[in-house]
């Protein structure tokens, strides 16, 4: 077919312009068409995709939003926390959980208030719930071996109390399984224990008190009377010539320096 025709002249001439062709009634242009079906979807997708990101944005806000209050219901539980207050802290722990049912520290709050206000099993559902949600999290353990420990279930208090100190061998994990091997008459377990938190955390009294008797039971008078002794100079105490014990008196303030 010759390419210098009046057919296909017309048709590059509808080709070249295509809205000429469209207002004087020719039919649509193939091509134009398929540029504006592209440019729609184009306009479409970037409009869902805007849409999206402001529902995204609107859903994390809200979230956001409900960790925030949830934060501060806990806050103020904490505050809270005191003999006397045991009920409204408990409120505000159960507040907290309500906002953001994930928030593990106010599910562990929540299980030591109920512990101390004498519900025990709302106590344990609590640490069960604790360590649900953040299982590799030594504190849970910890809370809920302290727990069994207090109702006298050291092999569970055991169980619990070996996963925190796996999880993280801080001092307050090892004090806490030292007295449950004490409990046992697991003496030089307890020792063990109870050194190793003094490596961690030099300077407070109490883990030589604990490791004092631990050691007379074990017939280490020596070791024993050591241990008192260190314990009575952190606590800022010191033995007299009677045996008893008499507060050491603060050093006073040191003279500020004279400008030469």
């Amino acid at each position: 077919m010759p390419l210098d025709t009046p057919e296909i002249n017309q048709l590059f001439q509808n080709i070249r312009h295509p809205l000429k062709w469209y207002r004087e009634g020719g039919p649509e242009n193939p091509f134009e068409a398929e540029v504006r079906q592209r440019r729609i979807r184009i306009v479409l997708t970037a409009a869902g995709a805007l849409a999206l990101i402001g529902v995204g944005f609107g859903i994390y806000a809200y979230i956001a939003g409900l960790e925030g209050r949830s934060e501060r219901a806990f806050l103020e539980g904490v505050r809270l926390f005191t003999p006397n207050h045991y009920p409204e802290a408990l409120a505000q722990f159960d507040r907290a959980i309500s906002l953001n049912g994930s928030n593990e520290q106010a599910h562990l709050a929540r299980g030591d208030a109920l512990a101390l206000m004498g519900n025990k099993s709302e106590a344990l559902n609590a640490f069960n719930r604790v360590i649900e949600i953040k299982p590799q999290w030594a504190r849970g353990y910890a809370a809920r071996g302290k727990f069994y420990r207090d109702a006298g279930d050291f092999d569970k208090a055991l169980v619990d109390l070996n996963m925190s100190v796996q999880l993280e061998e801080n001092p307050e994990n090892l004090i806490e399984r030292g007295q449950v091997f004490a409990a046992q008459s697991k003496w030089q377990k307890a020792i063990d224990d109870y050194t190793l938190y003094i490596k961690l955390r030099e300077g407070v009294p109490y883990p030589y008190r604990l490791r004092s008797v631990a050691r007379k039971q074990l017939g280490d008078e020596a070791g024993a009377q050591e241990d008192k002794e260190q314990a009575l100079i952190y606590e800022g105490k010191t033995p007299n010539l009677f045996g008893k014990t008499e507060r050491i008196a603060a050093p006073p303030p040191a003279a500020p320096e004279k400008k030469k």
